[in-house]
């Protein structure tokens, strides 16, 4: 097919967007209203990652951030930085992107979005180094901004506004100069005075100064409208970063310059202050700044550096502050450490009294100031009037600290990441209870983080429950509910308890006792419990009904007891309640309807309606939503696979409205309001925008649906539904968070909820809870558990927990690692077990404490961590820095404890540990095979260094996989380069060593070589297989297919990409295809021919291929390239399979993950009509999109998803969703074109979305 007509579509969706920050600005970016007399109470956060805003308000009272707003730029974001112009109410974003625009944005407080004030361009789109844009300095009294170019160029704009209190940019003035490179910039406050710019420069053209670095500073002349270079003075060639000093009447203005141990305090030609960067005692590697920030109070301020360790220092300065006019001069400097933080990207200070770390690497971490530091007698400080120029500060010796625990902060909230992840396996869970279909959803286990801060984690899409109490009951369980006794009580009085034969009432209170005096019946099971008008209780159970009737002042007497029974012999199967109305389904298919009349009296409707087929399942619906009289619709369910929608107004109750067939029998219904679509409030959580009525089913096969319910006539549209279990579906109504939500009951326990957070209107999502069964559940509210409470039966089984978070639907489970992970693989056996290598660099290892020899470790000995040492220590301050060390180790991880079986620290020789994998020899016995046996086989190297890249050995090292899953030492090989790629093969091991590909078998003392071949590549990263076929992938030279000949046992290559791809991972599909990733955040997918692929299989000793005349000096032949999408994340690792049991026909996805901490799935399109449907929307919203203004930085996708070769084969699913932020007039403009409403098309959308996901 052409490239317009692919062979193959996919549709990408991201489930988990990537969390490494590029930059991120505090402010009040909400607070408009000038005329409110209110003071603003909250401020903003904004993280801007590599492509997205988002947005977090600080709740101060509770510590905690809370999501407002993500939004998508489909850009790649190079800076931010916050500036109000003076005179402004709030405060404004300024960010440079990719596409060549200075991007000024704006918060609407309306609807809470982002709005574009100017969209300046400047520059071509694309990133280069003379491209203006990596750095962004604003001057301290907001007046101009300066944007940098790593070379040359440098744009400075003035900022003001205009009459109607819009702001305005002038037309850019450049400060450029050829062969100049900026390090590092940042505006001076300097009061009112013209505004200043300063920035770390060198010149690689002047040869007498080539390589020396200067501290440049570049006025803005207002009055004259100009630049210049006010002053420029030669600084160390280690400096790195600058931090500006407040000015005016708020301090002395300046810049701190920051170098390799060594800060300096400098402006202009005033007098130079030089203090030393102290470093943590016996640490043997150099210091630096990597951040800071200045934190101004009333009448003062301070300052807070953080080193490359992550160590923090205050920094306080002495100044002369008698003159306003003019700043006054610096008397001295002084450090001293304060606390020690993960390494962050920038720290951020909240007025309220919080500091925010954005970290570079894993959570980002919110903390609370216990205190200043001031009051420490025994903090260790120096001042620069003992240093009298830059000398002496290299000349002190005694420049060193002790490390502590936190002492001045206190964590108060985390912001999960999983940023980076390095590998990724997606398995099943073993099989843990028979019962059960945990199984059945794969899990996802990602190597994140870096340093001790490493973890293994379990990536789930589920909800996490805080289980509370749990008890064992005397037989199993059918239902659970809770019941007031009167309309006013604010607490759940009884917790009824309906078994097989009989019912169980107890009391709710400070303890849980049997009540004998309730009034219910005992003798029967249980259906329903209702709490009705102002005193009165009713119990559904399989004989009647029992009205109870409570005194309001004594509720512990006696009730007053009306009953009803229905006809002899026939029973009560279903039934549902209000809290003025019971509708029952008995045995004879009749529905019996009641009412409270004006005196709290249960009034049966003088007529019964007899059903078509054995009624199953009744839904009155909920009146709590809009405090209504009556539910004006009743749902039936039926044997003959029908819903009956039902009126229960008195003009015409009972009489069918509108009928839904269904594929199964409704084993229950449910009517709720839900809200479609959130708003979020400035100081508020998000509240609902609109609802509406909707009517949920679950069938006997396993289905849930859920239908949209017309508040006026009763009909039924706009189904959607998802594969729940197994067996069949049970609902039940709880509310979380003051949000209603449908609890789902089969193989597993699900629970149903509209996302607060998601882009897409109406995003019903349906997650599992964690590890829970329940078989019913309900509403529980207690004077212990006031809010999210729900008790839960399984067997014979209580469980009261709660459900606090639901807005966070990737749930991480963490397993503690040592080092930084490198690659992991599955045990080949069914028992959880996962086997991980990791490495640092230029670190001590602490639990090593002395070589062992070989023979040490073959017999069984391993080097475990002192029990003494305390690993929450090296996870705050990282490990003893020492220039080429190595700390390496494997780790046996079983992933159903959550726990390390076993550790093997790699300790001979400085050995590093780059890559593994799991391989079963086969050993020939007088003819016969035996079964083999399990090795695991890693590949290390010895003194390994960087640039240049060297080491002194490398090897293989063979332990045997003992039954238990633990690992013995066996003996190791020695190898010509570091080995980085390796499989298993027809029960031998594949290695590739830079081009080289050799296949080793198992020897007593090492591994045998049996074949070899050289290959027209650089260095092989990674080796897939599939029966005689290998796939290689090269780090620049992309895939190389080739086929071994058995009878020949040689490798021949016959078929290469087109194109020279640096590829990071890949996988194979099938036989023919694979898809791949490469460094610069590209995936392709690319497939064999036909004629190449049976060539292979026809020529069996590889004669015609081996002679066959090669293209370019490469392969034969050349692969076909049928998918090409750029996700601006490095691929790290493809997995073939499902993430729900909505799977479409039974289909496979592709689930890849990025570096930056992405989690993405390819769906294959099947249907013709599918593809040229959501093609065309695709390119709809391309353009509506633009217009409408979501594109805030004016990048095209149509070019951003084509950065480095065109797009093709693949649509857009992140795009696509966007569909939702239209306004009506846009959403309709679409549908018209396609043909479709507005609602159909966003139904397609949603359907999309299930088949992949929950």
């Amino acid at each position: 097919m052409s490239s317009m007509d692919p062979e193959l579509y996919l549709y990408n969706l991201t489930l988990n967007k990537p969390f490494a920050s590029i930059g991120s600005i505090v402010g009040y970016f909400t607070n408009v209203d000038k005329n409110s007399q209110k003071k603003r109470k909250y401020q903003e956060l904004i993280i801007a990652t590599n492509s997205s805003l988002h947005l977090y308000r600080l709740n101060p009272n509770e510590g905690k951030l809370i999501k407002i707003l993500e939004h998508d730029c489909f850009s790649v974001i190079r800076a931010i930085d916050v500036f109000r112009v003076p005179g402004g109410s709030k405060d404004c974003v300024v960010l440079t992107s990719d596409s060549g625009n200075l991007t000024l944005l704006t918060l609407n407080q309306s609807n809470t979005k982002f709005e574009i004030i100017h969209n300046e361009p400047y520059a071509k789109t694309g990133l280069r180094r003379i491209t203006p844009g990596e750095y962004i300095s604003v001057d301290g009294k907001n007046r101009a901004m300066m944007i940098s170019a790593i070379e040359k160029n440098k744009l400075i704009y003035i900022l003001n506004r205009d009459s109607d209190d819009s702001i305005l940019i002038s037309s850019p003035l450049e400060a450029n100069k050829s062969k100049n490179l900026t390090f590092f910039t940042c505006g001076l406050d300097v009061g009112y005075d013209n505004p200043l710019f300063v920035s770390i420069e060198c010149n690689y053209e002047d040869d007498t100064n080539q390589g020396k670095k200067f501290l440049n500073y570049y006025q803005l002349d207002l009055g004259l409208n100009h630049v210049l270079k006010k002053y420029s003075e030669q600084i160390p060639d280690t400096s790195n970063y600058l931090l500006s000093i407040p000015g005016g009447a708020d301090g002395p203005s300046g810049v701190l310059l920051c170098s390799k141990n060594l800060i300096q305090y400098k402006f202009l030609n005033k007098k130079n202050h030089s203090i030393p960067l102290p470093r943590r005692r016996n640490a043997n590697l150099e210091s630096f700044i990597i951040s800071g920030i200045v934190h101004k109070m009333k009448g003062s301020f301070f300052i807070l550096l953080q080193n490359n360790l992550g160590d923090l220092f205050k920094i306080t300065i002495d100044y002369n502050s008698e003159t306003i006019d003019n700043p006054g001069d610096v008397n001295s400097i002084e450090i001293q450490y304060f606390d020690t933080l993960p390494i962050t990207k920038k720290l951020l200070i909240f007025k309220s009294g919080f500091l925010f770390a954005d970290s570079e690497n894993s959570d980002k971490y919110l903390y609370q100031f216990e205190k200043l530091g001031d009051d420490d007698e025994n903090a260790k400080s120096w001042n620069s009037t003992n240093y009298p120029d830059e000398e002496s500060v290299f000349e002190d010796e005694d420049v060193t600290f002790d490390i502590k625990s936190l002492d001045n902060l206190g964590l108060v909230d985390i912001l999960e990441s999983i940023n980076p992840v390095v590998d990724t396996k997606l398995l099943k869970l073993p099989k843990t209870r028979d019962d059960s279909d945990l199984e059945d959803i794969p899990t996802l286990y990602s190597l994140c983080g870096t340093g001790a801060r490493s973890s293994l984690k379990i990536l789930n899409h589920e909800i996490l429950t805080n289980e509370l109490v749990s008890s064992e009951l005397p037989a199993d369980a059918q239902k659970v509910f809770t019941t007031k006794l009167s309309s006013s009580d604010e607490f759940d009085k009884y917790l009824v308890l309906s078994f097989v034969d009989g019912t169980l009432v107890l009391s709710i209170g400070e303890t849980v006792e049997e009540v004998t005096n309730s009034g219910f019946s005992l003798a029967s099971p249980t259906v329903g419990v209702q709490q009705l008008g102002t005193n009165s209780v009713a119990q559904i159970h399989s004989n009647g009904i029992r009205y109870l009737t409570y005194d309001k002042n004594n509720q512990a007497a006696e009730p007053n007891l009306t009953e009803w029974f229905p006809p002899a012999g026939i029973k009560i199967q279903s039934c549902s309640s209000t809290s003025t109305q019971i509708i029952l389904g008995l045995s004879n298919r009749e529905l019996v309807y009641f009412e409270l009349d004006e005196k709290d009296e249960l009034i049966e409707f003088n007529q019964r309606v007899e059903m078509s087929a054995q009624i199953l399942s009744l839904s009155l619906g909920d009146l709590n939503a809009k405090n209504k009289l009556r539910s004006k619709f009743l749902a039936v369910g039926t044997a003959d696979e029908m819903i009956s929608i039902l009126s229960c107004d008195p003009d015409d109750c009972l009489e069918v409205l509108s009928t839904q067939l269904l594929s199964s029998q409704p084993s229950d219904l449910m009517i709720m309001e839900m809200a479609n679509q959130y708003s979020s409030g400035i100081n508020s959580e998000a509240i609902p925008s609109s609802s509406s009525l909707y009517l949920h089913i679950g069938m006997k096969d396993g289905i849930y649906a859920r239908v949209l319910l017309d508040e006026r006539s009763g009909e039924v549209s706009d189904s959607r539904r998802c594969v729940i279990g197994t067996k069949p579906v049970k609902l039940a109504h709880v509310n979380i968070s003051n949000q209603n939500m449908i609890m789902i009951f089969s193989s597993r326990t699900f629970i149903g909820f509209n996302s607060k957070m998601s882009s897409l209107a109406n995003d019903f999502k349906v997650l599992p809870l964690k590890d829970k069964i329940f078989t019913y559940s309900f509403n529980f509210k207690s004077e212990d558990c006031q809010e999210n409470g729900c008790v839960g039966v399984y067997r014979n089984n209580l469980t009261i927990f709660t459900i606090n978070e639901v807005a966070n639907d990737l749930l991480i489970e963490s397993i503690g690692l040592r080092y930084t992970p490198k690659k992991m693989c599955e045990s080949n056996k069914d028992n959880g077990i996962m086997y991980v290598i990791e490495s640092d660099y230029n670190i001590t290892s602490p639990f090593v404490k002395e070589d062992v020899a070989e023979e040490d470790l073959k017999n069984g000995q391993q080097i475990e961590h002192d029990e003494n040492e305390d690993v929450e220590i090296y996870q705050q301050f990282g490990y003893p820095q020492e220039q080429n060390k190595w700390g390496s180790c494997i780790q046996v991880v079983s992933t159903i404890d959550k726990s390390i079986l076993q550790t093997v620290e790699l300790i001979n020789g400085n050995q590093a540990a780059f890559s593994l994998t799991q391989c079963t020899f086969k050993k020939e016995d007088n003819g016969d095979e035996s079964e083999g046996e399990d090795y695991l086989i890693v590949g290390v190297s010895s003194n390994q260094t960087f640039l240049p890249n060297g080491s002194t050995e490398n090897c293989l090292l063979c332990f045997k996989i003992l039954s238990n899953g633990l690992l013995k030492f066996i003996h190791k090989t020695k190898t010509d380069s570091l080995p980085l790629a390796m499989t298993s093969f027809q029960n031998k091991l594949l290695i590739g060593l830079q081009n080289n590909l050799i296949l080793y078998d198992l020897g007593l003392k090492q591994l045998l070589r049996k074949s070899f071949a050289s290959l027209n590549c650089k260095q092989i990263v990674k080796i897939e297989v599939m029966k005689d076929r290998v796939v290689i992938g090269d780090i620049r030279n992309s895939i190389i297919f080739l086929t071994y000949t058995a009878l020949d046992n040689k490798f021949i290559p016959f078929i290469e990409d087109v194109m020279s791809r640096h590829i990071t991972t890949f996988k194979m599909i099938d036989y023919d295809t694979v898809i791949g990733g490469d460094k610069f955040g590209n995936i392709f997918l690319l497939r064999c021919s036909s004629e190449a692929s049976d060539m292979t299989v026809e020529d069996n000793h590889g004669t015609y291929l081996a002679t066959k005349e090669k293209f370019l000096n490469g392969a034969p032949y050349r692969l076909n390239n049928l998918c090409n999408f750029y996700l601006q994340d490095i691929p790290t690792s493809f997995n073939k399979g499902q993430l729900s049991l909505n799977s479409y026909s039974g289909s496979d996805s592709l689930i890849y993950t990025g570096l930056q901490g992405t989690i993405g799935i390819l769906l294959p399109m099947v249907f013709k009509s599918e593809i040229t449907f959501f093609v065309k929307l695709q390119n709809l919203l391309r353009e509506e999109l633009a217009e409408y203004g979501y594109l805030i930085t004016g990048r095209d996708n149509l070019k951003y998803r084509s950065y480095y070769s065109p797009t093709k084969g693949v649509i857009d699913g992140d795009l696509i969703e966007k569909f939702s932020m239209l306004n009506y007039s846009g959403k309709s403009k679409i549908s018209k074109i396609l043909d479709r409403t507005p609602k159909e098309v966003e139904k397609k959308i949603i359907e999309m979305r299930l088949r992949v996901y929950f």
